[in-house]
């Protein structure tokens, strides 16, 4: 490109960088509604039922067995579809499975919030199941980030900038919505469901199709470009013609295990026992507060926030900051080492202070998320024939942690449930946590001995002053 395509390729980029962040924002306001009060609507439907029948610990127990199988059955159907999804986006564009997103969630929430009223099980598990597109959004969003960067260094803060929508969403989103729930829970889904809306028109109405732009301006990086008489190989626009053999999850799935990709490999194996860890808090977060600190809706809605403003300065400039200073493999392990600590605290947690002082960590373990998406773009950098599957190979990926979570979920709620039913030898709230903590030590070693066998080769940079164009720094 000259000099002309660069200015135009950087409004361009920053265009849908921006659009990129508010339209996940959005989308993430109305999932906040779900993350607030499903477990809430779940446990008063539970209660509805058989609330006669035992005692409030046992009602709890009983809502955690329920979770972890309609989470299980939402992870199934997302391992199933993420490849399919990233596959269709390589096909037809990103915009396309962005939308298909939106009708999951807006089922899913709309579902949940007919519960409200009727209090029955089936209502909430129907809607559980629809929703099992939702997770693709941060798999779609990673691969626009692919699209529009062309510089392996420009990834790392644009994926951070756009994450910032989902950490502000959750700013945002549970403490308004919890305070709307002070006069009913309704007025929260109605929002939430608004919101969904909005992410609609401003994907349709202002987000340009990133793959049209990497078309007309993309250049691959990849030594294997140099290789090919020294000429770049241009990115191309989606097509509209689709095979079942462009749709095989196992297609791009093979890509992740590629003997030429080693650490790709690992970073696959990485991905699936990091979201299998990380169930102990997502599957069990609201159940085990409720159970430990009595929080309110509004207190529960006031700490996510609290944990939205840090996943902010973790996204928007930690990650950043931490790249720049000691590399995108470095702040790997640190993310991980995050992780360690926040389960310390989660299991040292006897009151709220030493929670909110293990909060901070759980927001800094992103960074080892965010790594991942941008080494795995790295590792696809160096293999041409990966070239035009970048989403399916990051939809496998996605796939591998809905698997994790189809397995997590169940695990994690059982635990749970076996240590707060009274059948168990001790009464432990937190033991779910240790599973994570043993495992998270395990990945720890493991992944510093990845880094020991695989070498990290470097893509050739650009020159330093159109790196800078490019990436949108001044």
């Amino acid at each position: 490109m000259d000099v002309q395509d660069d200015v135009a390729y950087a409004k361009i980029a920053k265009k849908i960088k921006f659009v990129s962040m508010g339209a996940i924002f959005l989308f993430f306001v109305g999932e906040s509604a779900k993350l607030l009060y499903y477990p809430t609507i779940l446990k008063a439907c539970v209660a509805a039922r058989w609330g006669s029948e035992y005692t409030d610990d046992q009602i709890t127990a009983l809502t955690s067995y329920y979770k972890g199988g309609l989470d299980m059955a939402n992870s199934l159907l997302g391992f199933l579809a993420g490849p399919i999804i990233g596959a269709l986006s390589d096909k037809f564009g990103r915009r396309l499975p962005l939308m298909l997103c939106f009708v999951s969630s807006f089922i899913e929430t709309l579902l949940v919030a007919v519960s409200i009223f009727y209090q029955e099980v089936w209502i909430v598990a129907l809607g559980r199941a629809l929703g099992f597109l939702s997770n693709t959004s941060i798999t779609i969003m990673v691969a626009i980030c692919s699209d529009v960067c062309l510089t392996s260094a420009a990834r790392a803060p644009m994926l951070g900038i756009i994450m910032v929508g989902v950490a502000a969403a959750i700013i945002v989103g549970p403490a308004s919505l919890g305070v709307l729930g002070l006069w009913g829970i309704q007025w929260s889904f109605l929002v939430a469901l608004v919101a969904a809306v909005w992410f609609l028109l401003l994907v349709v109405g202002f987000l340009p199709e990133p793959l049209n732009i990497k078309g007309k301006y993309g250049q691959s990086e990849s030594p294997s470009s140099s290789i090919n008489h020294g000429a770049a190989v241009p990115s191309q626009p989606p097509s509209n013609k689709v095979s079942f053999r462009d749709l095989n999850p196992i297609r791009s799935a093979r890509i992740l295990f590629s003997r030429h990709l080693p650490f790709l490999g690992f970073l696959a194996v990485f991905q699936f026992f990091g979201s299998f860890a990380e169930q102990d808090i997502a599957s069990t977060f609201v159940l085990w507060t409720d159970l430990r600190f009595h929080f309110t809706s509004l207190i529960l809605g006031l700490m996510m926030s609290f944990y939205g403003v840090l996943m902010c300065v973790a996204q928007g400039w930690f990650f950043g900051f931490l790249t720049s200073k000691i590399g995108i493999r470095r702040s790997f392990v640190v993310g991980i080492i995050c992780s360690i600590l926040a389960r310390v605290g989660y299991i040292s947690s006897v009151n709220m202070y030493i929670l909110i002082a293990a909060i901070p960590f759980a927001c800094m373990s992103s960074t080892s998320t965010l790594a991942i998406n941008v080494l795995t773009l790295k590792e696809l950098d160096k293999d041409s024939t990966s070239s035009g599957q970048t989403g399916g190979v990051l939809g496998s990926m996605t796939s591998l942690g809905s698997l994790a979570g189809f397995l997590g979920a169940v695990v994690a709620q059982t635990v749970f449930a076996y240590f707060v039913s009274g059948h168990a030898p001790v009464y432990f709230i937190g033991a779910q946590f240790v599973l994570s903590l043993a495992l998270y030590s395990l990945l720890l070693i493991a992944t510093l001995v990845a880094m020991s066998w695989f070498k990290d080769t470097d893509p050739p940079k650009t020159d330093p002053d159109r790196q800078s164009l490019l990436s949108g720094d001044p």
